[in-house]
């Protein structure tokens, strides 16, 4: 598992969110530029996210780390609000297909995942 690569994807979401806030003050070259980055890291973290069990475990590390970033972006429990966002946006983006979306969402239920998508 490369939490480096979780990590980032997490912060790319975190930098996005952020951006779309500010992006009336300055801050839209940043999110321009993140929203070029996002397909490239979402077709890296795919591998991550399909070892379900792996990726909550550090998921939950990256989380309990950099809480404050997350509690300002994300709704509790942050690693749920998270991963749905996160699912949606592979299955949006044609990375995984219909099939590996509610295979994946049914894999994160199992593991205590709210999944509301």
């Amino acid at each position: 598992m490369d939490k480096d690569l979780v990590k980032k994807t997490a912060f790319l979401y975190i930098d996005l969110s952020e951006g779309e806030d500010f992006s009336n003050v300055g801050y839209g070259e940043k999110l321009k530029k993140e929203q070029k980055n996002k397909l490239d890291i979402l077709k890296k973290v795919v591998k991550e996210v399909e070892q379900v069990e792996d990726f909550l475990v550090v998921l939950k590390e990256i989380v309990k780390e950099h809480k404050n970033e997350f509690a300002i972006n994300f709704a509790e429990p942050y690693e749920d609000d998270f991963i749905n966002i996160l699912l949606l946006d592979l299955f949006k983006k044609k990375l995984i297909d219909k099939k590996k979306f509610g295979k994946l969402k049914e894999e994160y239920k199992k593991k205590g995942v709210d999944i509301y998508i």
